[in-house]
Protein backbone atom coordinates (compact mmCIF):
# COMPACT_ATOMS: atom_id res chain seq x y z
CA UNK A 1 0.00 0.00 0.00
CA UNK A 2 1.09 3.56 -0.62
CA UNK A 3 0.55 6.67 1.48
CA UNK A 4 -2.44 7.53 -0.73
CA UNK A 5 -4.15 4.21 -0.11
CA UNK A 6 -7.58 3.86 1.48
CA UNK A 7 -8.02 0.58 3.35
CA UNK A 8 -11.59 -0.73 3.63
CA UNK A 9 -10.99 -4.05 5.35
CA UNK A 10 -9.36 -7.44 4.93
CA UNK A 11 -12.48 -9.10 3.50
CA UNK A 12 -15.16 -7.95 1.06
CA UNK A 13 -17.93 -8.39 3.65
CA UNK A 14 -16.17 -6.08 6.12
CA UNK A 15 -15.46 -3.55 3.37
CA UNK A 16 -19.10 -3.63 2.26
CA UNK A 17 -20.33 -2.96 5.79
CA UNK A 18 -17.86 -0.08 6.12
CA UNK A 19 -18.97 1.53 2.84
CA UNK A 20 -22.67 0.94 3.60
CA UNK A 21 -22.13 3.01 6.75
CA UNK A 22 -21.32 6.10 4.70
CA UNK A 23 -24.23 8.54 4.78
CA UNK A 24 -24.05 9.02 1.01
CA UNK A 25 -24.18 5.27 0.37
CA UNK A 26 -27.11 4.61 2.68
CA UNK A 27 -29.01 7.62 1.26
CA UNK A 28 -28.44 6.43 -2.33
CA UNK A 29 -29.59 2.90 -1.48
CA UNK A 30 -32.68 4.25 0.30
CA UNK A 31 -33.80 5.98 -2.91
CA UNK A 32 -33.80 2.68 -4.86
CA UNK A 33 -36.53 0.10 -5.04
CA UNK A 34 -35.70 -3.34 -3.61
CA UNK A 35 -34.56 -4.90 -6.90
CA UNK A 36 -32.39 -1.90 -7.81
CA UNK A 37 -30.83 -1.93 -4.33
CA UNK A 38 -29.92 -5.61 -4.69
CA UNK A 39 -28.26 -4.91 -8.06
CA UNK A 40 -26.44 -1.86 -6.71
CA UNK A 41 -25.11 -3.81 -3.72
CA UNK A 42 -23.89 -6.58 -6.02
CA UNK A 43 -22.05 -4.03 -8.18
CA UNK A 44 -20.55 -2.55 -5.01
CA UNK A 45 -19.44 -6.02 -3.84
CA UNK A 46 -17.88 -6.67 -7.26
CA UNK A 47 -16.07 -3.32 -7.21
CA UNK A 48 -14.72 -3.96 -3.73
CA UNK A 49 -13.55 -7.43 -4.73
CA UNK A 50 -11.86 -5.96 -7.83
CA UNK A 51 -9.75 -3.85 -5.43
CA UNK A 52 -8.58 -6.78 -3.29
CA UNK A 53 -4.81 -6.93 -2.94
CA UNK A 54 -3.47 -10.29 -1.71
CA UNK A 55 -2.27 -10.07 1.90
CA UNK A 56 -3.45 -6.43 2.17
CA UNK A 57 -7.21 -6.53 1.73
CA UNK A 58 -9.55 -4.11 -0.02
CA UNK A 59 -7.52 -1.05 -1.02
CA UNK A 60 -8.35 1.95 -3.21
CA UNK A 61 -5.75 4.43 -4.32
CA UNK A 62 -6.69 8.02 -3.58
CA UNK A 63 -5.11 11.41 -3.98
CA UNK A 64 -6.28 14.88 -3.06
CA UNK A 65 -4.90 18.36 -3.36
CA UNK A 66 -5.34 20.96 -0.67
CA UNK A 67 -5.16 24.51 -2.01
CA UNK A 68 -5.22 27.52 0.23
CA UNK A 69 -5.46 31.11 -1.02
CA UNK A 70 -4.55 34.22 0.92
CA UNK A 71 -5.66 37.73 0.04
CA UNK A 72 -2.90 40.33 0.21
Amino acid sequence: MTSGSLFYGRESAAALEHVRGFQSTSAALARLDAAEAVRALQRLRDTLEDHRIPHDGIVFESRAWMITAHRR
